[in-house]
């Protein structure tokens, strides 16, 4: 009998490295000193890379108003002796799908886009 995979849950969140277990991250180290001299807010993001990512099939999304979106947040170990990237932050939202009206000239037609923007 084989265990059924657990359902993955957002938000993601790891606080230390997967590798070496250490809490400093380089851009978590960078943003910190910036906070303490004033120059950055608290609430700013930091992390060394950020993507987002819209899970879609083109083919069957006609229809379809919303697709899975997982906003990503990675970072590498400030351990010298690690330095290994690794997923700090990931959550997933609902990305609208709506369409809308092109008017570009494309051989004089007016066509219809997906819209993948946020405005």
């Amino acid at each position: 009998m084989t265990e059924e995979p657990k359902k993955l849950e957002f938000p993601i969140w790891h606080d230390k490295c997967p590798v070496c277990g250490s809490t400093r991250r380089v851009i978590g180290e960078v943003k910190a000193e910036e906070v303490a001299a004033g120059k950055f807010r608290p609430e700013v993001n930091s992390a060394l890379g950020q993507f987002a990512v819209t899970v879609a099939d083109p083919i069957k999304m006609v229809g379809n108003l919303t697709a899975p979106l997982i906003v990503a947040h990675i970072d590498a170990c400030a351990n010298p002796e690690c330095g290994v990237l690794y997923l700090v932050h990931a959550r997933r939202e609902e990305q609208d799908l709506s369409v809308s009206l092109d008017l570009s000239p494309k051989g004089g037609k007016p066509t219809m886009q997906p819209f993948f923007g946020r405005g």
